[in-house]
């Protein structure tokens, strides 16, 4: 959860609000189904497996709102070298949280892949 915390620090914009948690746990949820990427509903029934007392659509609002409060006031820049290209709109909830949970995987895969190199025999 660490490396997810500080990916949406990066973005983020006023990072204290209670629908940036929801965010981490949605792409947390998100990387352990990496490379795939199912639906919503699936993240959505694992978060709220995770934090009983919201409903799916209470946890939706809150990644629309954490998507908002990132375009209003996070560091654009570093949203648009996450999502590889120059952002015209906002992205959607889903866009965000898939781009992430990607980004996040992959680098978690290149550190395996460098950790047994380093403990391979030459």
């Amino acid at each position: 959860m660490k490396e997810v915390k500080e990916a949406v620090t990066k973005i983020s914009g006023r990072r204290g609000k209670k629908c940036y948690y929801i965010l981490c746990c949605v792409v947390e949820a998100a990387i352990f189904y990496q490379p795939k990427e199912p639906q919503m509903k699936v993240l959505l029934a694992d978060v709220r497996s995770t934090v009983h007392h919201l409903q799916a659509k209470t946890i939706s609002k809150a990644l629309s709102r954490a998507v908002d409060d990132i375009w209003q006031y996070g560091d654009r820049l570093a949203l648009q070298k996450l999502f590889g290209h120059s952002l015209i709109e906002k992205p959607s909830p889903k866009d965000l949280v898939f781009v992430l949970a990607q980004h996040l995987w992959a680098e978690n895969q290149q550190t395996k892949e460098e950790a047994g190199t380093l403990l391979s025999p030459r």
